[in-house]
């Protein structure tokens, strides 16, 4: 068994550089070798850590183009506040995940590796979960196994991407290739008979392993050994609307006051003009000033403010109706 690690990483900004070459340095303590794919270019003191690198200059997304999607929660901890934020599952990103796993899983093949561990760098990983890692493949191998997996609940079907390891033989024999678009289009029709309604790629290969007795697959509740790490710490903008991409502006419901929050999303100074109104008429006005990156504002506004109007630059951004949204907050002890 020759194995080796891949990482996939999207770079665009110096917090999560930082957290790329950190989380390299914690995951060589393992001794195998690393592949680094990208669709950005990555400085030259990160790729001196790592063993190969490939770079598509081509971040495939998909298209817009399906009729329904389903909704999801990304949540985000200021202070003591937990922040719920419901977007559209349109993942465009997981286009060029999973092309970018395939053309890493070929360049692997080619150089004589047999098998992989797939994990994303955005995560703080404990003791116990390197332990876990170093040990899979031969738990793997003492079970006469493909693979492993962990899975969400039979409530929640969807497979954990944070981490995964497999044969690569097998792994292109269980999972079709995805090259483009059209190839997801077909694997939608395959599994589900319809490519209207956008299946989020967890989803996708939940229902490709979860009955695959080659694999040893684990519910992630019960895999105890990687509750020491803290996954997911950078949240991907390409779910963001356009109005949201360089800042995002957006309320959140309480049970005794709501609060109107802006986040910055790119190193730069955003100003924005938050007008409250209720029955129509203006009763209040606030400034939102942002100059650095992940920085924070929010207030505290009374429930019975109906529409709230952001402006930038003099421009509209957003018109919020305070009845619709559903969006909320969580005081945490």
């Amino acid at each position: 068994m020759k194995e080796l690690i891949i990482i996939d990483a999207f770079i665009t900004n110096n917090v999560n550089e930082l957290k790329l070459s950190n989380f390299i340095q914690r995951i060589k303590e393992l001794g195998f070798p690393i592949l680094l794919v990208s669709n950005t270019i990555i400085k030259d003191s990160i790729l001196k850590e790592v063993d190969y690198y490939i770079y598509d200059s081509n971040n495939r997304l998909f298209e817009d183009t399906f009729k329904f999607y389903e909704k999801f929660i990304l949540f985000e901890i200021c202070e003591n506040i937990k922040f719920n934020t419901f977007h559209y599952h349109k993942q465009p990103h997981a286009l060029s995940v999973m092309v970018n796993l395939f053309n890493a899983l070929n360049f692997a093949k080619n150089l004589g590796y047999t098998h992989f561990h797939r994990i994303e760098y955005d995560a703080k990983l404990g003791d116990l979960t390197l332990k876990k890692i170093k040990e899979t493949s031969q738990k793997v191998s003492e079970k006469n196994k493909k693979g492993y997996f962990t899975v969400n609940t039979p409530h929640n079907k969807s497979q954990r991407f944070q981490y995964f390891f497999s044969e690569i033989k097998y792994f292109f024999q269980i999972i079709p290739l995805i090259k483009n678009q059209n190839d997801y289009l077909d694997l939608l029709v395959k599994l589900y008979d319809d490519s209207k309604t956008f299946q989020p790629i967890e989803k996708v290969i939940y229902d490709l392993i979860y009955s695959n007795r080659d694999l040893l697959i684990e519910e992630v509740d019960e895999a105890v050994e990687f509750k020491d790490s803290i996954w997911n710490t950078e949240s991907s903008h390409s779910h963001l609307t356009k109005k949201d991409k360089s800042c995002r502006t957006n309320l959140y419901k309480g049970p005794e006051c709501n609060i109107l929050l802006s986040k910055n999303n790119k190193d730069e100074i955003v100003e924005r003009i938050i007008s409250f109104y209720k029955e129509e008429e203006k009763i209040n006005e606030i400034i939102h000033k942002l100059t650095h990156l992940g920085q924070w504002i929010w207030n505290t506004i009374d429930k019975d403010i109906d529409t709230i109007i952001v402006t930038e630059e003099g421009v509209i951004i957003d018109t919020i109706n305070v009845k619709e949204e559903i969006n909320n907050f969580e005081i945490l002890s």
